[in-house]
């Protein structure tokens, strides 16, 4: 069966090279029916579509990609999936609610992480504390904007220092922090 899946995906990308994107998707859907669970091959197959104009093809396969990355814990390149997806289409509310899900889940075990969503973090609701907030933006092209705030004279080096040395010692790393 590898051999098989290998053989569709050599033929696939040297499609590929030959310009015939049409019959390079029909190699990788050959390759994904054999290796369903292959999140490369469905990926490199979205990315094919997308070149095609197929963009509800595109968007099915990379919201099953997220998904699977989401649920295995990668959230980082679950994260980087939703921004290809809300490339694709900057309005798409379930990617958007993914997105905040995947955000407010990495950063859930942070105790001076707060992620705001999408409503932007602001310098007043972190001064004076080690907080730092995380916000996003997707403009209309579909870039996912990143804005963190923090007040780099507790979160700073000072913060810092402490929450380290609480670490070390083996103590609640907000002790004397919050």
């Amino acid at each position: 069966m590898n051999e098989q899946i290998d053989k569709h995906t050599r033929n696939a990308v040297e499609l590929l090279h030959e310009g015939k994107l049409a019959h390079a998707a029909a190699e990788f859907e050959h390759a994904v029916r054999l290796a369903p669970g292959d999140l490369t091959l469905r990926q490199r197959l979205g990315d094919v579509y997308l070149r095609l104009g197929l963009r509800t093809h595109a968007m099915r396969e990379f919201q099953h990609v997220a998904g699977r990355y989401a649920a295995d814990g990668q959230l980082l390149k679950a994260i980087a999936i939703c921004k290809v997806l809300l490339e694709i289409d900057p309005e798409h509310q379930e990617t958007l609610h993914t997105l905040a899900d995947l955000y407010a889940h990495a950063y859930a075990a942070e105790p001076f992480v707060r992620v705001t969503g999408s409503a932007l973090p602001e310098i007043k609701h972190v001064a004076h504390t080690n907080f730092c907030d995380i916000g996003w933006r997707v403009d209309r092209s579909g870039r996912v904007i990143l804005v963190s705030v923090i007040d780099n004279l507790l979160k700073g080096a000072a913060g810092q220092a402490v929450q380290n040395m609480n670490v070390m010692l083996d103590i609640d790393e907000r002790t004397g922090l919050l």
